[in-house]
């Protein structure tokens, strides 16, 4: 039984995205680990959420927090992750009718960077934080911006870097949806669910010092103490770098600013797929290169560049650009009709799909990418051939309307020449010795 165009496409998407998840994958740190034994025992601290859960779920049933615990809950979270990715690459695909320019650019985003820093990362709670922001945005989506916005505030005490990672999507997402019922006549998404994120933001940046109970890292310190699968430098940094301030980080980190967000390795590495997703979203939904709703576009992609204020790993910072402008992509497709792209699009996206074959994605630890270029380009060759093919066929058109140039019907001319060979020039009928084809 042979598959449908549709069912290889999907298959492919899994390929790809499975191809850049094990150039990276590696078992949860000790680092991302000590996260997930953070809960608000000693008072609200960021990032305590997700801790707190795992707290009350094994006090509830008597399970031991062991290692193992831990990681599969970290494994879960990213099996989640992935196929919420998949679905949301589905969605584009299947909403602009499954053309081959938004095939090569879901391609492009399934084997960019920013899938092979997510390998890298499992056990980190950046899979929880997405998984949550998208599904925040399928409920705005779907009229209920309430329940969207409460899982934004989860997202923020998950981890606060949520208001520059997958909040600015929900503000599209309430822009954008604002716009269409505005231009019907409906009534405006009230502006309050929007504004409940941000004050949540603000209550655990400026109330870290009020919350958090006293010598809250010594505490804590002595909490991981009692995990041996926790190595003792996590131990002592991990309480350290929670219990430090925004204002602190921001005094350390903020001088290297614009060093980092000017690096010039970093934007070969990230902007080949950034642009590629851009441009598609500029071309197929017609919005002006030049206008308020482009930099609009623009902000809601390199939100994140501001994190190297207070932060520093660097290439971590730079790939979620290529994230923000995919799920920015989602947010236009699911809201408004995808229009005809150019032609340049696909040329992007086969230069976008290259450069992340070729090019190794700098890890965190001092890790290196576990495939050497030469098998990375073996890999993702099906992949590379398959764009090519999707570019060279022009799959998006139907061979008779590519054959239609320029009002020159190819094809029809084509057939009315068989049918005048094979008919006779004379026929009888209506009195008249005209040729047939000229009657």
């Amino acid at each position: 039984m042979s598959l449908t165009r549709e069912s290889r496409i999907v298959a492919l998407m899994i390929y790809t995205l499975t191809v850049s998840a094990m150039r990276s994958f590696r078992p949860p740190s000790d680092y991302a680990q000590a996260f997930w034994l953070l809960d608000y025992r000693f008072g609200f601290v960021k990032r305590g959420l997700i801790g707190e859960i795992v707290t009350l779920v094994t006090g509830r049933l008597s399970i031991p927090i062991t290692a193992e615990l831990i990681s599969g809950l970290a494994y879960s979270a990213f099996w989640i992750y992935c196929a919420a990715i998949i679905v949301l690459s589905i969605r584009i695909v299947r909403r602009s009718g499954w053309s081959a320019e938004a095939v090569l650019v879901s391609l492009v985003f399934l084997s960019s960077p920013f899938i092979v820093m997510s390998a890298h990362l499992v056990g980190y709670l950046d899979n929880v934080v997405i998984v949550l922001g998208i599904a925040s945005v399928v409920l705005l989506l779907k009229g209920r911006p309430w329940l969207g916005a409460i899982l934004q505030v989860l997202a923020l005490l998950t981890h606060e870097f949520s208001i520059l990672l997958v909040f600015p999507s929900f503000c599209l997402a309430w822009l954008l949806t604002s716009s269409r019922r505005q231009n019907s006549g409906v009534p405006l998404l009230p502006l309050t669910p929007v504004l409940l994120p941000i004050a949540t933001f603000l209550l655990l940046a400026a109330g870290q010092e009020f919350f958090a109970g006293k010598d809250f890292a010594k505490l804590f310190t002595d909490h991981l103490s009692q995990f041996p699968f926790i190595q003792a430098d996590r131990v002592t940094w991990v309480p350290l770098w929670v219990s430090t301030s925004f204002l602190d980080y921001f005094s350390l980190q903020s001088g290297e600013f614009l060093a980092r967000i000017s690096s010039g390795a970093m934007y070969g590495l990230v902007l080949p797929t950034a642009l590629a997703i851009l441009f598609f979203t500029l071309s197929a939904h017609r919005i002006l290169a030049v206008s308020a709703e482009s930099l609009v576009l623009l902000g809601v992609s390199f939100a994140p560049q501001l994190m190297h204020l207070v932060a520093w790993d660097t290439p971590r910072i730079w790939t979620y650009t290529i994230l923000c402008a995919f799920l920015a992509l989602w947010v236009y497709s699911e809201i408004s009709a995808r229009q005809k792209s150019s032609s340049a699009s696909r040329l992007l996206c086969l230069v976008a799909l290259s450069v992340n074959a070729v090019v190794s994605t700098p890890l965190m630890d001092l890790q290196t990418d576990n495939y050497s270029p030469v098998t990375r380009l073996l890999l993702y060759s099906p992949v590379l051939i398959s764009g090519l093919v999707l570019i060279l066929r022009w799959e998006s058109i139907p061979v008779a309307e590519r054959l239609r140039i320029q009002g020159s019907d190819i094809l029809g001319s084509l057939s009315s020449a068989r049918r005048h060979k094979a008919t006779p020039r004379f026929v009888r009928g209506a009195g008249t010795g005209a040729p047939e084809h000229l009657r």
